[in-house]
């Protein structure tokens, strides 16, 4: 018996029996217990296309059936899916395991690591090496108060071999009626310490028998390893006074 017929016989039997009631109400109540039914049908058609998907997504993975519900279902055929399908026809989903492959790990790169800068020390200024020490010699315009002759003068300096050494000599030394510098007079006078070399100059060898030379204010020359000496080329100095400075560098 359908449901919409057992409706209606339900109907007519309130309608009958109840005496109080009128139809309308009971006609109602019929209807709404109809509309259950209908509902209770409609959803066990849904539950055995529920239980039909379940059984083919275990018969596709696992290949053993589905035991859902207390009893096995393996070979269950589901009904045709879709509105193309014919009647009766009945379709076999497979649903099939997809694997998820892992995206790639990025490989991050190294730092670098950080190199502290270094600040350059300072470089210090070059420190000037100091000159040497000039030898300071004084030749005097009469050497020897008991002596009236012009002589040689010890420096106590001994010049080096190859050495090459600079003579400066300032000052004046008073002669007679005038005073004289290291330079002298313009002449040579053939009484005088060296006749051959300018009278009333600064004169100087370089040993005790080396060959005399000229000095004057200024000279330049080369050591041999021997003493200097120096004087005034002069002849008679009892009436001379005074002396010359002399650098030797």
């Amino acid at each position: 018996m359908s449901s919409s017929k057992a409706g209606n016989e339900c109907r007519r039997s309130v309608s009958v029996e109840t005496g109080t009631g009128t139809p309308e109400r009971a006609g109602w109540f019929v209807a709404s217990i109809g509309n259950m039914l209908t509902m209770i049908s409609t959803t066990r058609k849904h539950m055995a296309w529920i239980m039909c998907f379940l059984s083919t997504v275990c018969i596709g993975s696992s290949g053993t059936g589905c035991t859902a519900g207390g009893g096995s279902h393996h070979g269950f055929v589901p009904p045709a899916i879709g509105p193309d399908a014919a009647v009766g026809e009945r379709r076999i989903l497979t649903v099939r395991p997809r694997t998820l492959l892992a995206p790639p790990r990025r490989r991050l790169p190294t730092p670098t690591p950080l190199v502290p800068r270094r600040t350059p020390s300072p470089v210090p200024a070059p420190t000037p090496s100091p000159s040497p020490t000039p030898f300071l010699f004084t030749v005097l315009g009469r050497p020897t108060p008991s002596l009236n002759r012009a002589s040689w003068q010890d420096t106590g300096l001994d010049i080096p071999n190859g050495a090459s050494v600079t003579l400066t000599a300032s000052g004046l030394i008073a002669h007679g009626g005038g005073s004289i510098g290291p330079a002298g007079v313009n002449s040579t006078w053939g009484d005088t310490l060296v006749p051959s070399l300018r009278a009333l100059a600064l004169i100087g060898k370089i040993g005790r028998n080396g060959t005399p030379f000229l000095v004057g204010s200024r000279l330049v020359l080369s050591g041999s390893g021997q003493r200097l000496f120096l004087a005034i080329n002069d002849s008679w100095v009892n009436d001379n006074s005074g002396s010359w400075s002399i650098q030797i560098q």
